[in-house]
């Protein structure tokens, strides 16, 4: 999911940073704050690698805990993408 309110900020959460088999790389002191205004703590930041067209892109994400089974990704990822006209 592309967050156009997230400012440069990209998510994943735990459970599916083990699903894809991921370990975090670096510590983190980011604190993310939810929609209800909750604040969680980063666990650390891991890369996922996504796929445009023939090239695939890292991207730096913060790992957090959560019920839910999300990427998000915020509008930096934009800046990342090399988009063609």
């Amino acid at each position: 999911m592309f967050d156009t309110g997230a400012a440069v900020i990209n998510v994943i959460t735990s459970q599916i940073m083990d699903e894809m088999d991921l370990k975090i790389e670096e510590p983190s002191t980011v604190r993310c704050v939810m929609i209800n205004e909750d604040k969680l703590a980063s666990r650390g930041t891991t890369t996922i690698y996504i796929q445009f067209g023939n090239k695939e892109i890292p991207i730096k994400v913060e790992v957090i805990d959560s019920e839910k089974n999300e990427i998000v990704l915020g509008n930096g990822v934009l800046d990342t993408v090399p988009f063609r006209n």
